[in-house]
């Protein structure tokens, strides 16, 4: 996999550290990796392809080709503000189904029970409580209607913020930066959302 330069300079329409562009640089192959591991074993081919990275603003982005149905996954991922191991995951199919995960590229250190409670803020928008599963413990997705829900608060909102409660009752708090992300999501806009309004 080739990672490609962004087209325009992380620091010139967006303000962040040296650190951050290595870190998501960095992570963004392993997040990819286990976005692919994702994917339902029906839809998932032992020699699937990925495109090359793409780097725009707070997000990374590229594509999955599925050889055997020549489907196309868009996904784009941005890390949290206060760890750098987690990560927002937003991944769209052709067929439309739409998929947020949270991801930790070391797994998460506290218990998640088999359903999830995750409260999720975006903007000044009311914090909502959405059931979400722990597919792994690198991933905790929300379920792909509910993800078709936040989806147009995603891609208008500036920031988001997150709220997981693990099994002993202990809460854990992430925030991400969702702008700007265009072109990051135009193709997750574009299928999940904006062919509906069509």
């Amino acid at each position: 996999m080739k990672i490609t330069q962004p087209r325009v300079g992380l620091g010139e329409r967006w303000p962040i550290s040296g650190k951050l562009v290595r870190t998501i640089v960095g992570r963004s192959m392993f997040i990819t990796i286990i976005a692919l591991m994702t994917v339902p074993a029906t839809r998932r081919a032992s020699s699937a392809e990925t495109s090359g990275f793409n780097a725009q603003g707070p997000w990374v982005y590229t594509h999955r080709i599925d050889p055997a149905s020549e489907a196309v996954w868009h996904m784009a991922t941005t890390v949290a503000l206060e760890d750098d191991n987690v990560w927002l995951l937003l991944t769209c199919g052709e067929d439309r189904t739409m998929t947020v995960s949270i991801m930790h590229v070391e797994g998460f250190s506290y218990p998640v029970e088999s359903s999830v409670s995750v409260s999720l803020r975006i903007d000044r928008h009311p914090t909502v409580r959405i059931p979400a599963l722990p597919i792994s413990n690198r991933q905790i997705s929300i379920d792909p209607a509910s993800s078709h829900d936040l989806l147009p608060l995603l891609l208008e909102g500036n920031r988001s913020s997150v709220t997981i409660a693990d099994s002993r009752g202990d809460t854990h708090d992430y925030s991400f930066m969702l702008q700007p992300n265009e072109p990051a999501l135009r193709d997750i806009r574009a299928i999940c959302l904006d062919h509906e309004e069509q």
